[in-house]
């Protein structure tokens, strides 16, 4: 219909949407459609985008500027959000104090809340790291200081870095590690930044430990090293160290019948 009524129409919409299957859902749920257009055409496309959505949304106008700018703060804050409670976890972690129950109750104020503050690796992807970086390089030439935006990749980069660490050093003559999970979320087939793919790396370059990985979604994950081998889930053996972000509870009772395991998850 938009064909009909504008000559070469062009649509952009940002990846504000996840990935996956559930890009199409979050298009029909979301309470709120931004858009920007030039409406020197004399066609209102807030019109013809009202018609999609059965019981109606609210559309809203804002200029092209307004909306990046939106788009990569509503990134940024994501990133510092899981970089601050990241950071939290380390504190209660160097202090022994009881992380999950700091975290319940920090998620009882409804000023933070409980959502989007699980302990993790570190953030990924392909949208967080990206969007980060863009909005701290927009403000170059306009004299600005943003001292809290410029340093959550720093923030997460001392997270993996931190794990990584520790991995290390709770081994100990552990001969093998099991990676459950590669990708940047679970169940997610992209490995772009992902956190657990970057402590991989460091494990290859700073120990001779063997890496092995269990991930049906990523079953093409390769670093070129021929001591990371893929292995079902049966495969894992007596002595073996499995990290995990994910699936702490259920790598626990894949090892229930295994000897001298150790597993190894973010909130530890």
């Amino acid at each position: 219909k938009l064909k009909k009524d504008i000559a070469n129409p062009v649509f952009y919409c940002p990846e504000m949407l996840r990935e996956g299957e559930t890009a199409s859902r979050d298009i029909w749920i979301t309470r709120h459609v931004f858009l920007s257009y030039d409406s020197s055409n004399h066609v209102d496309i807030g019109e013809y985008i009202s018609e999609i959505y059965p019981n109606g949304r609210k559309i809203s106008r804002y200029t092209f500027e307004e909306l990046e700018t939106l788009k990569l703060a509503r990134n940024t804050y994501f990133g510092l959000r899981v970089s601050f409670f990241n950071e939290i976890h380390r504190i209660c972690n160097a202090k022994d104090v009881n992380i999950s129950h700091v975290m319940h109750l920090l998620g009882l104020d409804p000023l933070i809340g409980d959502h989007y503050n699980d302990v993790s690796f570190g953030f990924g992807g392909y949208c967080l790291p990206k969007d980060i970086n863009e909005l701290d390089l927009s403000v170059i030439g306009y004299h600005e200081v943003i001292p809290v935006i410029s340093n959550i990749t720093r923030s997460n980069d001392s997270h993996i870095e931190f794990h990584a660490k520790r991995i290390i050093e709770m081994s100990g003559n552990t001969k093998t590690i099991v990676f459950y999970g590669v990708g940047f979320k679970k169940g997610s087939s992209n490995i772009t930044n992902s956190a657990t793919v970057r402590i991989i790396t460091k494990l290859l370059t700073e120990t001779d430990k063997e890496i092995k990985v269990i991930d049906s979604t990523n079953t093409n994950f390769s670093t070129g090293d021929t001591r990371v081998k893929h292995i079902s889930e049966r495969e894992i053996e007596d002595g073996d160290m499995i990290v995990t972000e994910w699936d702490e509870k259920y790598v626990h009772s894949l090892i229930s019948d295994k000897q001298n395991c150790i597993v190894y998850h973010p909130k530890i």
